[in-house]
């Protein structure tokens, strides 16, 4: 599966305003919530509840490959509407 995640970033920017970030990841799962399960592996710093699958695109299947992350993204930062 290749997705993409949008989630809170623990940086912020200049002014100190909160940053969101999109990246892709390409999981080998049975399903999507499996997939972002291995995923909150990877973002450790940041708060699981803040992940959230914007697409999730269905791959080739790979029954005989084990389970997990295969290849990601660098996180694409952008600035959270202000309140």
């Amino acid at each position: 599966m290749r997705l993409l995640v949008e989630g809170d970033s623990p940086e912020r920017d200049e002014e100190g305003h909160e940053l969101g970030f999109l990246i892709t990841y390409d999981v080998v799962a049975e399903n999507e919530d499996e997939a972002l399960a291995y995923i909150r592996r990877f973002e450790f710093g940041v708060p699981g509840s803040s992940l959230i699958v914007e697409t999730c695109e269905e791959l080739e299947p790979r029954p005989s490959e084990p389970m997990g992350v295969y290849d990601y993204t660098g996180h694409i930062l952008f600035p959270r509407g202000e309140e």
